[in-house]
């Protein structure tokens, strides 16, 4: 799972055009946001990166948040 988080992610248009700019990457991608906590969850095998360029070519400020892995 690939978390970014998006500062100015405060409505549900902002939401729509950064699922969008992530589908144009990986269409199969599943994609969640949440506009109460500005998280963007995305399962997809394509590098992060990727995701946090189109995000920002859309006009946002994205950064990715690690994914804490348990131990077990």
């Amino acid at each position: 799972m690939i978390r970014v988080k998006v500062d100015d992610l405060r409505s549900s248009h902002t939401a729509a055009v950064i699922a969008r700019a992530i589908r144009n990457i990986d269409a199969r991608a599943l994609v969640a946001v949440d506009v109460r906590t500005r998280m963007v969850s995305i399962a997809s095998k394509l590098d992060p990166c990727r995701f946090v360029v189109a995000i920002r070519e859309s006009g946002y400020k994205p950064y990715l948040v690690p994914v804490r892995r348990s131990h077990a």
